[in-house]
């Protein structure tokens, strides 16, 4: 069976690893540091922070920016619930936004109608891998946070993602575009967040009390994390390569593909069918594991209505594997099943 994620693992992995192991350093430390400095310069920022997990950034960053009981965050409805997860730590009102049913990205139209205020915060998914349409909302004066837990690499007019909003978040768990097991990371060119987010994510040896968190990054997870942005390169590539095998062989089926804009990096390769559970079924009889690219919609969870973009892709969508660690063998198994799936599906209808 072709598992739907899988990490890119190597050698240098287990000697990164084994180079902490034998220094008896395993918190957080100097690779943390190194690691920090390298992703701040990777995305051309002031600075950069590792903390334990993506949804710990999206935390900290939500309180950088002063989220409260009185804050409305706003989030569109088709990610994960960790976004929800983070604006309830920090006692937030929650905005549920539609989205553009063609990218399963942010709809900034529907956004726009919802907002009630300047101390709003708005957090922006770029989804799959591909650039949000953030670009309409810079002017509005709202604050921005930049989810790019699964969009590092990916460029909005030749523009590194993360660098558009007042903060951006990553995150490094094992099915990421790079994987240190767990780990996350808050980058920003304030220097005033920056020294916000670095206070709050360590609780100890500080003179003055506040609420704060053990949200520290291991040296173990900072070494994977170094290893796998100097590949990050190689790894966008082959993502690239193998979507582009997918699209040739969709042609040939029912199945549509999505449009995705140039500078994709491609966590996720999607594709629009009429029957979901019976496709996956089918690619699963194949040896192909395939899933939809969210498992529930937020607005679903919150029991909401009035979401039809969100409903659209939720109702289509079947996300297939496509990751660096696919050998050739198993990319052209993954096209035979998609040739079979689609004929049988178009035969069906």
């Amino acid at each position: 069976m072709i598992p739907h994620s899988k990490p890119s693992l190597g050698a240098e992995e287990a000697e990164a690893l084994q180079s902490v192991l034998l220094t008896g350093r395993i918190a957080q430390g100097a690779q943390v540091e190194a690691l920090e400095k390298e992703m701040a310069e990777y995305l051309g920022l002031k600075g950069a922070a590792a903390v334990s997990s993506g949804t710990a950034a999206l935390h900290l960053a939500l309180l950088a920016l002063g989220a409260g009981e009185n804050t409305i965050i706003h989030m569109p409805s088709y990610v994960c619930t960790a976004l929800l997860n983070a604006a309830g730590y920090c006692g937030a009102k929650v905005s549920i936004c539609d989205v553009d049913p063609a990218t399963g990205n942010i709809d900034p139209d529907n956004l726009k109608r919802r907002i009630i205020g300047d101390s709003d915060i708005v957090i922006i998914p770029h989804m799959f891998g591909d650039p949000a349409p953030i670009q309409p909302l810079l002017d509005s004066g709202l604050k921005i946070i930049e989810d790019c837990a699964q969009s590092i690499g990916a460029t909005l007019n030749n523009r590194l993602v993360g660098t558009f909003g007042e903060i951006s978040v990553f995150s490094f768990y094992a099915t990421k575009v790079l994987c240190a097991g767990e780990g996350g990371m808050v980058a920003s060119d304030s220097a005033e967040i920056l020294s916000e987010i670095f206070d709050l994510r360590d609780y100890d040896h500080k003179s003055e009390y506040r609420l704060r968190f053990n949200y520290k990054m291991s040296e173990m997870q900072a070494a994977m994390a170094r290893v796998q942005l100097r590949k990050l390169p190689l790894f966008i590539a082959r993502r690239r390569e193998i979507a582009r095998e997918y699209d040739d062989v969709l042609d040939s089926t029912s199945f549509k593909a999505f449009n995705r804009p140039g500078g994709s990096i491609f966590f996720r390769y999607l594709f629009a069918c009429k029957d979901v559970p019976g496709t996956i079924a089918r690619l699963r009889a194949e040896s192909i594991t395939a899933a939809r690219p969210v498992f529930k919609p937020l607005h679903h969870c919150l029991n909401l209505k009035g979401y039809p973009g969100t409903d659209e892709i939720d109702g289509s969508a079947v996300s297939i594997p496509c990751y660096p660690a696919l050998t050739d063998d198993q990319v052209e198994q993954v096209c035979r099943s998609l040739l079979k799936a689609g004929s049988t599906c178009s035969a069906a209808h």
